[in-house]
């Protein structure tokens, strides 16, 4: 393509220099990168998918499928960015991408040859699931490797992106989605109604397709301009350029992504809106036919708005293949300003006689019935070939035409995809050849082009309608707007033209969707080998996942399906519009919270006391808690091996702080916990404790822990860590929603305490010096009792309970105190040797006696498969009692609880790790369970596990495997009751 700057266009005549493969360029100010290259005669600006082709621009907007470069370097690099819809700023630093060496020369074009000598080759349609499938053991080591450093487009920074993202909520009245002539119209008949009104618009300038327009249609020019000074003056209008509304949720919610500047790269918009107006537009689409993809062939749109917006003509000698009337315009514009425009080739037997009549003046020669069969030339157009369509669709002789550029245009489809999002599934309309809005979702319009209506004095009419409807709907009267005398004629007369006929020994690839590669002869495949749905051709072919989404690719592919299947393309329907319906970027979602401000960071009371003894944490929930604490230069391993066997002889404090606390008072409360827990407590003492579970309504296991009860009608609650949150808003739907009757009122106190785990054979003498005033003998303070106490006059609550198989306590604390009150036990614990320990420690001890934590209780296990069906009162209903009853959850070959020992004692046995029978994983293999927690055990000398196996308390005694196919490992270990340490409890309860 010898593209080159034919005049300003819009554009101000101010120049900026950018880099493209670092040569330095020129460009002007409102240039995107696609109009700079083209200016530049950059022809090559990557390289295709799969079979490593030149691609080059091939449109002028969101649906461009060729140009993907990647913008910046370093951190600051995005790939994957359309030329076409990225403005150049001054400095901007531009690449290609899926080439090497060069987008010029690309080595993996190789593919290109291969694929055109065996027209099946492997790089066909639904290679990924045919190819490198044996041997299966080269799978991780060579082919996936292979495949990922292959496949894709641009590389992703290794370096973490330092760019800032943020996110806005905004609510409004009324939502426009589309900044074209239908778009501003229906914005600025809201405006004047007073309602607060959004008009968001995907491209840097409003005016849609009066951007096509030549500016010296000055009537139009000055319609749009006027039309947009009065919505920026309007306080109650916001105007959001650059930006696509890419999903429509529930409750009339809106997510947008808005290309920002320099200081914030993009913005989510979460918008809100009582009414929305889709004037979304519509996009050409291609003809098809060989050799489509190369440079310098190009939507006929595409390259009228490069030479009437841009000033820029995308090549020196013009082409233009058509079905239908709108590619005319493309021709009329270049030759009125000068540019050779060598032929039109129109595959309709009649064009009209307005057409006919108006090429004839300008000397524009027509060859009606007639197709172009293939472009040739090597990295762009250098002619095509061009052939007479029989009526009977074959084709009769051909010859070359000299030229650069092809504009192509197969007809328009009208963007559905918001609409569909809300609605019901678009339909087929015969007479544009195109799928539009069958039923609308409420609070909803479409209008203009979307909704199929192309003529412009018509789409104006149709958004005022829309608007003022909107507007009485809440209550308000929109305002006239001024309809611009001049119209342009929406008629297509189009006569579809799905697939240009492939010549006898034809070789070369005709293209359906550009950047995948997808072929008609993929297409076929996918049929031939029974792919009938197009949901399942969809994913086969990989058609329509690209950046466009299938925007130009979905139509021309379900026709020829509709063809393979002997019938209309109405009844073959479309796939779903699924959001996103454009590239958004996972920055923009995120926002400003990435790193270590992903979620607010809570600390323990004693936090500052872990750091100044140079504790390693560890994330745990929304906490960072002591993992350990080394002793000169131990290893993590050595580290806990050694906590976990302190505090088994003598005695050793934790940082339990983070457990969720909840107060529930009320005279119904005992009531209500009997609804909860799957255990009664109802019947629990006051200043006694009791471990409990509570399950979802359908019977799984939600979370556990222990309950005290401080008086009749108060009890104190305690939580995992990570449920805490969840918890609560449990307990409180139940009470709001389920049991409003219930006088129970529930708090949160997570942060008022402070609390702090004293375990080992020396706790109780630790505690006794701490706090001598209070009594901790096994009479005054059995197994599960609480006792109330002071230190300084602070409130001490003291509970005996163990999570480590050891005679144990829980101290609470008011949060102020806590650092106080836990340097108090450990310097009174010294005559014992107290140490500090953390979590790693505290897993071994919980693993050695078979407690559970999240790593077990995942959301999937019922109280069958934990060995705890016993704890089932029979006095009482709970919430879940009743789906737990179903069938699949008393299955007795469910995976239950066990313990696992391994066969070699220093073996690890990998979390995570899948158990079979024999010492293979194969697929299909019959899988027995999987590992959940693993450790090193300091009691038994070697390494245990907890994990999951089918009829697991039948089989104790059983050697079985732990695969971990990532590692290649099979260990062999021994099934073991899950109670590894102390099974009958003596040393937590006895003493």
């Amino acid at each position: 393509m010898s593209g080159f700057r034919s005049h300003i266009g819009r554009l101000s005549d101010e120049q900026i220099s950018f880099s493209f493969n670092g040569q330095s360029l020129s460009a002007r100010v409102g240039d995107t990168v696609a109009s700079a290259l083209l200016a530049n005669g950059i022809q090559v600006v990557g390289r295709s998918f799969k079979y490593h082709r030149p691609r080059g621009v091939n449109s002028c907007g969101a649906e461009e499928s060729g140009a993907l470069v990647s913008i910046g370097i370093g951190a600051e690099q995005e790939p994957n960015v359309r030329a076409t819809m990225q403005l150049v700023t001054e400095g901007m630093q531009v690449s290609s991408q899926n080439c090497w060496p060069s987008p010029q020369f690309d080595l993996l074009a190789i593919n290109n040859f291969f694929g055109s000598l065996f027209p099946s080759s492997p790089l066909a349609a639904g290679f990924y699931y045919k190819t490198f499938m044996w041997p299966a053991k080269f799978w991780y080591k060579l082919y996936e490797p292979a495949i990922r450093r292959a496949a894709g487009m641009g590389k992703v920074p290794d370096q973490a992106d330092k760019a800032a993202y943020d996110r806005i909520y905004s609510f409004y009245d009324i939502a426009i989605i589309g900044g074209g002539a239908a778009g501003l119209s229906a914005a600025l008949s809201v405006a004047e109604s007073g309602l607060r009104v959004v008009l968001m618009d995907e491209h840097a300038t409003f005016g849609g397709q009066l951007l096509h327009l030549p500016k010296q249609q000055q009537d139009l020019e000055q319609w749009r301009q006027n039309t947009i000074a009065s919505l920026k003056a309007a306080d109650n209008v916001t105007i959001l350029t650059n930006t696509v509304c890419w999903g429509r949720f529930d409750g009339n919610t809106l997510a947008a992504h808005e290309v920002v500047d320099n200081k914030v790269r993009h913005n989510f918009h979460k918008i809100h809106a009582k009414k929305i107006i889709i004037a979304t537009g519509a996009i050409e689409r291609p003809l098809v036919f060989a050799n489509n993809d190369k440079p310098g062939v190009m939507l006929a749109s595409g390259a009228r708005k490069l030479l009437n917006h841009y000033g820029v003509a995308a090549g020196r000698q013009l082409v233009v293949f058509t079905n239908n009337d709108s590619a005319y315009q493309t021709a009329f514009d270049y030759h009125d300003q000068g540019l050779p425009v060598t032929a039109i080739i129109d595959s309709r037997q009649a064009p009209s006689k307005d057409l006919m009549a108006a090429c004839e003046q300008r000397g524009i020669h027509v060859h009606k019935s007639s197709v172009v069969t293939k472009a040739k030339g090597w990295h762009g157009v250098r002619s095509v070939e061009v052939a007479e369509l029989k009526a009977d669709g074959t084709l009769g002789a051909s010859h070359d035409i000299t030229c650069d550029l092809v504009a192509h245009s197969g007809g328009w489809s009208p963007q559905v995809q918001m609409a569909s999002h809300g609605g019901t599934p678009p339909i087929y309309d015969e007479q544009i050849t195109a799928f539009v809005v069958d039923q609308q979702a409420a609070d909803t319009w479409s209008v203009g082009a979307a909704q199929g209506e192309f003529g412009l004095q018509a789409g104006i009419k149709q958004a005022m309608v829309a608007a003022q409807a909107a507007c009485q709907a809440l209550a308000c009267q929109g305002g006239e707007v001024l309809i611009p005398a001049e119209d342009i004629n929406g008629e297509l007369n189009i006569d579809p033209l799905w697939a240009v006929p492939a010549p006898s020994k034809q070789k070369n690839k005709q293209f359906v969707d550009i950047q995948h590669d997808v072929t008609v002869a993929d297409i076929g495949l996918a049929h031939k080998e029974g792919f009938i749905s197009v949901e399942h051709m969809k994913r086969y072919t990989t058609l329509g996942m690209a950046n466009d989404q299938g925007r130009t690719a979905n139509v021309n592919a379900l026709a020829m399906m509709a063809g393979h299947l002997e019938q209309s393309i109405a009844a073959t329907g479309t796939t779903r519009f699924r959001p996103p319906i454009a590239p958004v970027s996972l920055g923009s979602i995120a926002g400003r919270e990435v790193g270590e401000y992903v979620c607010p960071l809570r600390r323990t009371p004693m936090q500052e006391w872990h750091e100044r003894q140079g504790v390693v944490f560890v994330e745990a929930g929304l906490f960072r808690r002591p993992q350990y604490y080394p002793i000169g230069n131990e290893t993590l391993d050595q580290a806990y091996v050694r906590e976990a066997a302190h505090v088994r002889a003598k005695v050793g404090l934790c940082d339990v702080s983070s457990l969720g606390k909840i107060e529930i008072v009320g005279p119904d409360s005992a009531v209500f916990l009997d609804r909860i827990y799957v255990n009664l407590f109802s019947s629990l003492p006051i200043n006694k404790a009791r471990y409990g579970i509570m399950l979802r309504e359908d019977g799984y296991i939600y979370d556990d822990g222990t309950t005290s009860r401080l008086a009749d009608d108060r009890y104190f609650m305690t939580t995992t860590t990570a449920k805490a949150g969840e918890v609560l808003s449990h307990l409180e739907r139940c009470l709001e929603i389920d049991w409003p009757e219930l006088q129970v009122r529930v708090s949160s106190v997570s942060e008022h305490w402070a609390a702090m785990a004293v375990a080992g054979p020396q706790s109780r003498a630790t505690l006794q010096l701490a706090f001598p005033d209070m009594d901790f003998s096994q009479k005054a303070l059995p197994f599960m009792g609480l006792s109330h106490g002071e230190y300084q006059g602070i409130p001490l609550r003291i509970l005996r309970v163990s999570f480590s198989g050891e005679l144990a306590y829980e101290v609470y604390v008011q949060a102020d105190h806590g650092e106080m009150v836990w340097q108090h036990i450990m310097a009174m614990g010294q005559p014992h040797d107290i140490i500090p320990y953390g979590l790693e420690a505290l897993g071994t001890l919980r693993i050695e006696k078979g407690h559970l934590t999240g790593a077990e209780l995942d959301g999937r296990v019922t109280l069958a498969d934990v060995n705890m069906q016993r704890m089932v009162s029979k006095k009482k209903w709970f919430v879940g009692q009743n789906l737990m009853q179903r069938e699949g959850l008393q299955d007795p070959k469910r995976p239950c609880l066990v313990g696992l020992k391994s066969v070699d004692p220093q073996q690890a046995i990998p979390t995570g790790a899948i158990l079979v029978n024999e010492n293979k994983l194969v697929a299909g293999c019959d899988k027995q369970g999987w590992v959940s927690s693993m450790t090193y055990s300091p009691v038994l000398d070697g390494f245990i596990a907890l994990g999951f196996l089918t009829a697991g308390q039948e089989r104790i005694g059983e050697t079985i495997y732990a695969a971990y196919p990532l590692q290649d490992q099979h260990i062999p270990v021994e099934v073991v009751s899950s109670h590894f340490y102390d099974p009958g409890n003596t040393r937590v309860k006895d003493q």
